[in-house]
């Protein structure tokens, strides 16, 4: 009689689990690396945004509140006016205010919002990461790349001065 070669029933739930197992592991570190990242972007660009905002009002001697104006590049699709609402739920957009503050949001309480004022505003160049609503994820971000500011109370945002 010729044995039947093949893998018994036992055997293959046995590796689904190790493999459901893995992924169970691995999925929340890869989605948490997204977070870093694009954190990590959101930073570099609200940077790029305040030197622009120092070279215009070198030139202007005033602040504009239209990031196109900036001599900085930033892709039109990662402006607020210029996203959908559902890219605003998985891309930071990026506005800046008249009275010289700019913000990097996300329409996703998962990732922190950005708050960067300038030298000329009420704040004097502080920059803020916000976790919106306590949100523990948002809140892990915030707390490796800055410090609680207690001095600012917004509802149930917590406001990490950036170091």
């Amino acid at each position: 009689m010729k044995k039947k070669e093949g893998f018994t029933l036992i055997e293959l739930l046995v590796v689904v689990l190790i493999i459901a197992i893995l992924a169970a592991i691995a999925l929340p570190q890869y989605y948490k690396a997204v977070r870093r990242s694009r954190s990590a972007e959101a930073l570099t660009m609200l940077n790029a945004i305040l030197k622009g905002q120092e070279e215009y009002y070198l030139i202007h001697d005033e602040y504009t509140n239209n990031i196109e104006d900036l001599s900085i590049t930033i892709p039109q699709e990662k402006l607020k006016d210029n996203m959908s609402d559902e890219d605003k739920k998985s891309k930071y957009h990026y506005h800046c205010l008249a009275n010289y503050t700019c913000f990097a949001g996300i329409d996703n309480a998962d990732y922190p919002m950005y708050e960067f004022t300038g030298n000329a505003s009420v704040y004097g160049g502080k920059k803020w990461c916000i976790a919106l609503e306590n949100n523990e994820k948002a809140r892990e971000i915030c707390e490796m790349i800055g410090n609680l500011d207690t001095s600012i109370v917004y509802g149930q945002h917590s406001y990490y001065l950036l170091k």
